[in-house]
């Protein structure tokens, strides 16, 4: 799996034009197959970073890591450019265009 992170995050990650380090661990749950939080890391001086949890259980093949990664990535690019991170209008514009473009459904 880290392998498959490591290529799409070289591959795909400037596309999403991030500023802050990006920290990815990996969970068994069984309740979500991603999940995206800020993390402040210098206690309120402007400066956090991206966590980004996988689930082991939930994305069984690396097309499932891959689509995945790509919509956390979505939701921290959605922080850092101050919109609401979730499933609206600016979500539904770059789950399009990562369909379009790289083929992957996020």
């Amino acid at each position: 799996m880290n392998k498959t992170i490591n290529k799409t995050l070289r591959k795909h990650l400037p596309l999403f034009h991030l500023k802050w380090q990006i920290a990815i661990k990996f969970s068994k749950s069984r309740k979500y197959q991603g999940l995206y939080q800020e993390i402040d890391t210098y206690h309120n001086t402007f400066a956090s970073m991206h966590l980004i949890t996988l689930s082991t259980k939930l994305n069984p093949t690396k097309r499932d890591v891959i689509e995945t990664l790509l919509h956390e990535l979505v939701h921290a690019h959605q922080n850092e450019n101050n919109n609401t991170v979730g499933h609206k209008r600016s979500f539904k514009r770059w789950k399009k265009y990562i369909k379009q473009t790289l083929g992957y459904k996020i």
